[in-house]
């Protein structure tokens, strides 16, 4: 079964390649954004947390009242403007360069970290606590 983990490994031979095309930078941009969010539903997906199929998940970590899951929040933001910049605005050339694309595979790492930090209690409970009561505060909009 493909991960995320499998994604932003991806992205990293992708962003590391001998010379690589402008497409294949975009592409690692890409990846780096879809191993963190994968890597996301699945962290929720284990504290049942339920979600919906958009680019907003990382909300649900900014908002949980943890330091580490916020970091994550803040990192997933920034990688999905990233991928938007990547895939979207085409007249970005600042984007295909081989050191954006090495960044975002930075950040993806950095945000495993955190999110890895997440998992373990205490912390863990704290994060579940933290997202179901901004649940609440947003009401039907942040269901599934």
């Amino acid at each position: 079964m493909t991960t995320g983990d499998d994604f932003i490994s991806l992205a990293g031979l992708l962003a590391a390649g001998k010379n690589p095309t402008p497409v294949a930078l975009r592409t690692a941009i890409n990846r780096a954004y879809y191993g963190a969010m994968h890597l996301t539903r699945q962290f929720l997906s284990s504290l049942a947390i339920p979600y919906e199929d958009r680019h907003n998940l990382h909300f649900f970590l900014c908002n949980s009242g943890n330091l580490d899951a916020e970091q994550a929040g803040k990192l997933l933001e920034d990688l999905l403007d990233r991928r938007k910049r990547a895939d979207y605005k085409l007249e970005r050339v600042d984007v295909e360069s081989a050191r954006f694309a090495q960044l975002s595979v930075e950040i993806a790492h950095e945000f495993r970290s955190h999110l890895e930090r997440c998992r373990t209690e205490p912390t863990r409970s704290t994060v579940k606590s933290g997202i179901e009561a901004y649940r609440q505060r947003i009401g039907p909009r942040g269901s599934t």
